[in-house]
């Protein structure tokens, strides 16, 4: 079992695989770690995530609701600071669609970094990269650029 303070300080991924119709969903609980009835005391948040991918991967939504908001990590200085998330990482597309073509993403009304979306066409994965792990591949990619610069695909 990993306690608390490992776990929060691990940095964390979504990965969303989807069904026949290119759908999934699933829940995320936060809590203070701490709490031994936090769900009678209702110190816990719960999030719905979805995802939608249509055409092979041309075109996708990835989207949150909050359920039920009875905890706030970002005003818990021991949580705020360590509660990271890493990469969201959408599964089962098909490269032979994606292959070759410009990804792009928008994420809470922004353009997400291009430097920070990977496709994978041997896993038909597409992934978006967030914190030190976007910053580690920016830097990767930079410092190999002049021997090898590898195009990314798009999503419209």
């Amino acid at each position: 079992m990993v306690g608390w303070q490992t776990g929060r300080s691990t940095p964390f991924s979504f990965l969303f695989a989807g069904d026949h119709a290119g759908a999934s969903e699933g829940q995320v609980f936060l809590d203070d770690g701490e709490a031994v009835h936090s769900v009678e005391l209702e110190f816990y948040s719960l999030l719905k995530l979805s995802s939608a991918v249509a055409h092979g991967g041309l075109s996708g939504n990835v989207s949150s609701l909050v359920l039920k908001r009875g905890y706030d990590p970002n005003v818990d200085p021991l949580i705020n600071d360590s509660l990271k998330l890493e990469e969201v990482v959408i599964m089962g597309l098909e490269a032979h669609v994606l292959q070759g073509r410009s990804i792009s993403a928008v994420i809470n009304g922004q353009p997400f970094p291009q430097f920070s979306i990977q496709f994978d066409p041997f896993m038909s994965t597409l992934r978006f990269l967030f914190g030190e792990k976007a910053r580690d591949h920016k830097e990767n990619d930079e410092s190999s650029a002049e021997s090898a610069p590898l195009p990314l695909p798009s999503v419209l």
